[in-house]
Parts: C-alpha cells; structure tokens; sequence
C-alpha cells in the first residue's frame, strides 16, 4: 500500500480536515499574558519538606502492609476475592512498602497521579497531575517535581485560549515535552498537541499539529486513539478514513493507511513500531486483530478473538509479544498462552453492566521483565506487577494510582501524595 502524503494528493474530505490543520496557528508566546488560566510567577517554584521518615510523614489514611494484599490472580480473576477486598471508597489505602524508598511528601492537600519521567539540564523531573478535591480534573495542573533539589513546578493544563486543557502528556529522549489536547466546549475543531515553553512553563498550541476535525451530526471527536512512538511520531486514528502519522519535529502529516473502518476499539504500538487494533466483524461476536507494518506499508489481520476478550486493553511488550490485558499473551508467531482461570470468562460476561468495570490495564513494562497493572473499579483500586518468566506477582497496594520507571531503571510510585521509588537495578 503505497503512503500518501496529504500535502500532495488530498480528497474533498482530507482537504477540508488539512485545511483546519494549516490555519490553525500557535499562540503568539507574547500573549500568554492575558490567559483565562494564568501562571503565578511568584509561586512557581515551591520547595519541599522531608523532614521526617516515611512513617511520620505519611497520610494515615495509609496502612503499610507486611505482605502483598494478593496475587495476579486475586487481583485481575478472583471475583470472589474482588467482591470481598478491602475497599478504597473512604480513602483508606493499603500498601506493601517494602524495598521502597520514600523520596518526599508533595504539599498540596488533593489527589494526584503520576504520569511520566525525563531528564533535563536540570536534573531527573517526575511529572504528575494535580488536582484539588472536588474540583474538576480538566482545570487542574501539572506538577514538575526534581528529586536532587526537591523543586516542584506548576504548570497550568489549561492553554492560553482558556477552551482547551492538556489531557496527556509524551517525554522524548531529547526531554522535549508533548501534550495531548481536549477541548472544554463541544463541537469546535481544535489542534492535538502542544508543546512545553519551558522558558515560562506553559503549554502553548504546536505550529501546523494535526486538527481535531469534530463530527457535526455525532459532535465527536474525528481524531481518536492517539499514540506516541519512540522516534517522536504521533500516530492517531480517524474513522471512515485512515491511519495517520504526524512527525513531531518537521510537521509532516502523512496518511499512512486508508482504513475505511469506522470504529477502533482498541489498539497498541509496539517498540518495533507495529501497530496493533481490533474491530468488529459483522456478525459482532468474533473480533479481528489487525496489525499495522508502517515501514513495510503492510497491513494483515493477526489473529481473531472472541468479543468478551476485547474487553481487556491492549499492550506490546519489548519482545513484540501483544497482551490483552492480563488475560492472555499473543506471541508474534500467534500462538497464545492462557493467564485466566477456568471459568473467568463466564464470570466476565454475566458481569457485564455490574461493578465489575473491565479489565486491568497493563501500564508498562519496566526493563526488568516485570509487567505492571492496575484497575479502577467500583469497589476496588490497585496496583500489581507480574513476572511472566517466573510466574511470581504481588497486588501491592489498592490505591488507585500509577508508576513510572526513568532512565536509571527506578520505578515511581505515588500514595496519596507520598513518592516512593524503587530500585530494580542488580
């Protein structure tokens, strides 16, 4: 299949969707000034206290564990485990801290999450968003905290134009820093990604980025499963039409595949750069895989599943093997290995409507081997890892939360506003 590039042969539709793109301008940085969301310049920077050990210092509403609360499988299968584990609905969370190293208490009374980590001429930065209670997300920030100097930055989520907000964020190696965009007032067209000033620590609007062309019958969004790649590609899905590619540092927007699929359930980009998706087929009960080959312009169905296993979210490893959530694996010669218990399928299916909410999400990889994964459900949170070589995991905490490994191999994990990390290093 041969890569169209937009600039040079355009269909009525994908001319208008590249017209929004090209007349959608960046914000002159000189009017920063006048943002509905402004930065306090004079707070910007605001130091943090460690001056106590962890036991002091942390929140009691937190309760260290000498043992894991489970494993994988109470975790991910054990319906009868899931309706009878501790409940993190009053904010009382469990935790099994051991060979973690409490880093520092974040100041702020509120929720946050931790979602990614880089490196500058500043030193190693761990990013997190915050938000204050009650409050909505959407118009919270985005915290940069320095571990070597106990810094922390904030950065509003809110553009200058006051109707969009940063939802995600992309670190490159180079430590230049992407943000995702959505839009707080339905049914206008909007740019996808912006980029970090870090001169002002602001997120203003990227130059030429791809347009976020919303349905006028739908009003939804005609951009969607958006993903990163290592080499500072952004690649997004728009229905009834193809599979697009957008490089970062050249603003090169090229129509990679023409898929005339209008609904992407879920997918996944590997290290290799293949991409991975699934679709219905028409009579709805069984699932396609399908896998992208962007170098090699190929595009195969990889195997079919059956429609309950779409439920669980993919996710590629770094030897190419695709997960579907913890259920099963998916090796790049299709064969599969079974993780659920007998009877973990019936259970999923007669819990469909109920509090069960889906699958836990794979999170990452960390360059251990080690598989990481969480769940938000109605009655219960947390966070676990798994070792697909020896088959040990640990449900280590019912926070609903996140972890990061950086550059050193260190994984970060935050409590309720305490920041641990973890050495897996030999």
């Amino acid at each position: 299949m041969n890569t169209k590039i937009l600039k040079r042969a355009l269909s009525p539709i994908n001319w208008y969707l590249h017209y929004l793109i090209i007349g959608i301008l960046a914000v002159s940085c000189a009017n920063h000034s006048s943002s509905l969301y402004p930065v306090d310049e004079a707070n910007i920077s605001t130091p943090l206290t460690q001056e106590t050990p962890v036991e002091t210092t942390q929140s009691s509403n937190i309760t260290l564990l000498d043992e894991c609360i489970g494993t994988l499988n109470d975790f991910a299968f054990n319906f009868n485990y899931i309706n009878n584990a501790p409940s993190s609905i009053n904010k009382e969370y469990n935790f099994f801290s051991k060979e973690w190293q409490f880093v520092s208490q974040l100041p702020f009374d509120g929720e946050y999450s931790i979602i990614g980590s880089g490196s500058s001429e500043n030193g190693k930065e761990i990013w997190l968003y915050y938000n204050e209670l009650r409050q909505d997300p959407r118009y919270g920030k985005i915290l940069l905290f320095y571990p070597s100097s106990d810094k922390l930055i904030e950065i509003p989520r809110r553009l200058d134009n006051g109707n969009l907000y940063v939802s995600g964020i992309y670190i490159s190696q180079e430590g230049l820093v992407w943000g995702i965009n959505s839009s707080l007032v339905p049914n206008i067209n909007y740019p996808l990604i912006s980029r970090l000033d870090r001169e002002k620590n602001i997120f203003v609007l990227d130059d030429l980025s791809p347009a976020v062309f919303v349905d006028e019958i739908l009003n939804t969004p005609r951009i969607s499963k958006v993903m990163f790649s290592a080499n500072n590609v952004v690649w997004f899905f728009v229905p009834d039409d193809g599979l697009y590619k957008y490089m970062l540092n050249t603003h090169e927007l090229e129509r990679s595949f023409s898929l005339p699929i209008s609904l992407v359930h879920n997918s996944a980009i590997g290290s290799n750069g293949d991409i991975y998706f699934t679709n219905s087929d028409e009579d709805n009960q069984r699932m396609n895989i399908y896998r992208l080959s962007p170098e090699v312009s190929d595009i195969v169905i990889f195997t079919e599943i059956d429609r309950w296993q779409n439920r669980h979210p993919l996710f590629v490893d770094r030897g190419s093997n695709l997960w579907l959530g913890p259920a099963l694996v998916i090796a790049p010669d299709r064969s599969i290995s079974i993780l659920y218990p007998e009877g973990y399928q019936e259970e999923v299916v007669r819990s469909v409507g109920s509090s069960y909410h889906g699958s836990p999400v794979i999170i990452t990889e960390s360059s251990n081997g080690l598989i990481w994964l969480r769940k938000n459900r109605m009655i219960d949170n947390g966070i676990a890892w798994y070792d697909p070589v020896t088959g040990n995991s640990c449900w280590f905490t019912d926070y609903f939360g996140n972890v990061v490994e950086d550059d050193s191999g260190n994984i970060w994990f935050e409590i309720d506003g305490g920041l641990f990390m973890y050495n897996h290093s030999p």
